[in-house]
């Protein structure tokens, strides 16, 4: 059953038009216009919360690109010279304190404390048959796929929207 307002967006994975949550349309169409593969999705799973539950191989990605973004423009590259530790003399090869990152400007950042992640392998049946049909029929396949759901709160829709093209732009 459905219980949010619902839309019909194309989906490439699927290589048909679905219903996705209204609220999160636009959303799901960023992230697989940059590749990534979504298997569920919810405006508002649990605790006014959005879900969208990715391919581990999309969220991988996702993470990979936030870290770069957040290595390479949060942090300015590596370290020129090595940050020394005051208490110790040793050489911590540490970043400035004074960097200005935070979960407001850096997805890596929003991922690590805003959102709640967990890793799940769903079994694909019928509904996998279905999906892979659109690859000239489906393979039977019955094989475990490893997934990354993520959490977070849906008054922060706009911000991870801005983050994830933020990210994938840079």
């Amino acid at each position: 059953m459905r219980e949010h307002p619902q839309v019909s967006i194309y989906c490439p994975m699927f290589c048909k038009c679905i219903e996705v949550d209204e609220e999160i349309a636009s959303l799901l169409q960023l992230l697989w216009k940059n590749g990534y593969v979504t298997w569920n999705s919810c405006q508002n799973n649990t605790n006014d919360c959005i879900w969208i539950q990715f391919s581990q191989n999309s969220f991988n990605t996702l993470y990979r690109n936030a870290a770069l973004y957040h290595y390479h423009i949060c942090l300015n590259g590596p370290p020129k010279e090595p940050i020394v530790n005051d208490s110790d003399g040793e050489d911590d090869n540490e970043y400035d304190d004074d960097i200005d990152c935070t979960s407001d400007s850096c997805l890596v950042c929003y991922i690590d404390q805003e959102c709640q992640c967990a890793h799940n392998v769903p079994c694909i049946s019928d509904w996998g048959k279905k999906m892979f049909s659109c690859n000239g029929g489906a393979n039977t396949c019955f094989e475990m796929l490893h997934c990354v759901s993520i959490r977070f709160p849906r008054k922060d829709l706009d911000l991870f929207t801005e983050l994830i093209e933020k990210t994938d732009s840079s």
